[in-house]
């Protein structure tokens, strides 16, 4: 079976390359993680720096070419979003289920 990610990633990255090109998110990325370390690392406590780089993320430009994206894989990508999210969600149930019973063995 193939890698559902790999798959839903793949039609995003081809058929909403013209939207948002990797080299565009990639700018945004580095220029967002630049001013969120300067403007968060005066918070020593590392719940305020988390908040703060949220904060950060929320504002950028990085975000919301990132939403842009994503808007556009899920008009164009939705069967592949869709089986996706299935497997994601049955994996997750089954990591639950085995956390749960190492949890009651241990007892």
């Amino acid at each position: 079976m193939p890698d559902l990610l790999k798959v839903f990633e793949e039609c995003r990255d081809s058929k909403c390359a013209d939207v948002v090109s990797k080299k565009e998110i990639e700018e945004a990325k580095n220029e967002y993680t630049k001013s969120s370390a300067k403007e968060c690392k005066k918070h020593k406590d590392a719940e305020k720096r988390m908040v703060c780089s949220f904060k950060n993320l929320s504002k950028s430009k990085y975000q919301r070419l990132l939403k842009k994206r994503s808007k556009c894989a899920e008009k164009k990508c939705a069967k592949e979003r869709v089986a996706f999210r299935k497997d994601f969600s049955k994996s997750l149930k089954k990591f639950k289920k085995s956390i749960k019973k190492k949890k009651a063995n241990r007892k």
